[in-house]
């Protein structure tokens, strides 16, 4: 006879249980900086990432970032923060698609 499933609340999921797309590396040529090319890439980015998300019912972005790369993920594009251990040397973020679109971070 099958086990009943351990279900939690919600709100006690941790971020690792939850749908996601990861953004890998991500860069642009250094004859672009200035230019608006991160931008652009970022938006393209989050667009194409919403829309996947209702096909297949991804909720976050998640992003390893650079630490000094937080405050411009966070500030920019609306990216929020993890809470970090302290031997971590990146920042992970995420963006939450369910909440609002690419679009409404910028």
């Amino acid at each position: 006879m099958p086990q009943p499933r351990n279900r939690t609340r919600k709100s006690e999921k941790p971020y690792e249980a939850v749908p996601s797309l990861l953004l890998g590396h991500m860069a642009r040529d250094s004859k672009y900086k200035g230019q608006g090319v991160g931008d652009i890439m970022m938006d393209y980015v989050l667009e194409k990432a919403h829309e996947l998300g209702k096909k297949v019912g991804c909720r976050f972005v998640i992003v390893d970032a650079e630490k000094e790369k937080e405050k411009l993920y966070r500030d920019k594009y609306g990216f929020e923060l993890v809470p970090p251990s302290p031997k971590d040397e990146t920042s992970l973020m995420f963006f939450d698609l369910g909440l609002r679109k690419p679009d409404d971070a910028t």
